[in-house]
């Protein structure tokens, strides 16, 4: 016969079930959880402190992204995950910040190590979403706050292609960043890279030529190019033994609603098939060229 589970651990375990399994010590009182009864947790192993005000329940082993969201919970219901801690969550970059970004509007409670806060005085509640469950900036924000905060463009470069590319951000989404980021160090290095995608000139078969080159000069498998799968959809290249395929986006930001919304559904239609699928848009493959390579051929070994 099983051990019975004391009601207040089965309180805890309820809370930390959505975030990633933790829990805050303002959500443990708000539950009934007395100050002497979290203390004895904390003792003996059933409670581990992350960071300030925020534990682990039950065990140390952390799930993806907890060190992110615990250093949001320990500043409090307005905070939340920004700058370059953000662009590794949102996958602009490759890798996670090893420091956690927190913004906190208006005052805040201090620092602590493994945190790095940003106090800011400019959020709207259109700058701000989730995603994975954390409170998070938006992509577009997000960009901005990058922008202002590293000083090197080609890491800069680099995110905005990766969200153009994984259509984070729009020109409508960025265009509207930009009007109410007026005076901010980083609207400038962001409105150039704007302006460079929404000026591509290439055409699809420049594009795809483009792309070719780059996959000759890495030395990556040659593909079969434009290949007809499913029976109806034609691809730009396709690497049969590791069922990749990588497109050459030409349209870029220029496409319309109706083309990307085609677009949408047949990535989709294809990825349940087995295929990965990899879209690479005229700034990238003209501005990050090796990052473009480099995305790919995470896609085609993975």
């Amino acid at each position: 016969m099983g051990r019975s589970i004391h009601p207040l651990d089965a309180i805890l375990s309820r809370i930390a079930s959505g975030q990633k399994g933790l829990v805050t010590y303002r959500q443990m009182l708000a539950a009934g959880v007395g100050r002497g009864a979290i203390e004895l947790r904390v003792r003996h192993g059933g409670l581990h402190r992350v960071f300030r005000g925020v534990y682990l329940v039950g065990h140390r082993a952390m799930a993806p992204l907890a060190r992110e969201h615990s250093a949001v919970l320990s500043y409090g219901d307005a905070a939340l995950l920004g700058h370059r801690a953000a662009i590794g969550v949102w996958q602009m970059l490759p890798k996670l910040a090893e420091i956690v970004d927190v913004v906190v509007p208006g005052r805040h409670s201090g620092t602590q190590p493994g945190i790095n806060v940003h106090r800011t005085r400019t959020l709207a509640h259109w700058d701000v979403t989730r995603f994975h469950d954390i409170p998070i900036t938006t992509p577009a924000r997000t960009l901005l706050d990058f922008a202002e905060s590293y000083v090197d463009f080609r890491d800069l470069e680099r995110a905005f292609s990766e969200a153009q590319a994984r259509n984070l951000i729009s020109p409508k989404k960025i265009e509207a960043q930009l009007a109410r980021s007026k005076g901010r160090k980083g609207a400038k290095p962001l409105k150039a890279l704007y302006d460079r995608a929404t000026t591509s000139t290439k055409s699809h078969s420049e594009l795809e030529e483009l792309l070719l080159h780059l996959i000759r000069e890495a030395l990556l498998p040659q593909p079969e190019m434009n290949v007809v799968l499913l029976g109806k959809y034609k691809v730009d290249f396709l690497f049969r033994e590791h069922n990749t395929i990588a497109e050459a986006d030409g349209g870029g930001w220029h496409a319309s609603q109706e083309r990307r919304d085609r677009d949408h559904r047949r990535d989709s239609e294809l990825r349940r098939a087995g295929y990965t699928v990899e879209r690479f848009t005229d700034h990238e493959l003209s501005y990050q060229p090796h990052a473009a390579v480099a995305r790919l051929t995470r896609a085609i070994y993975a």
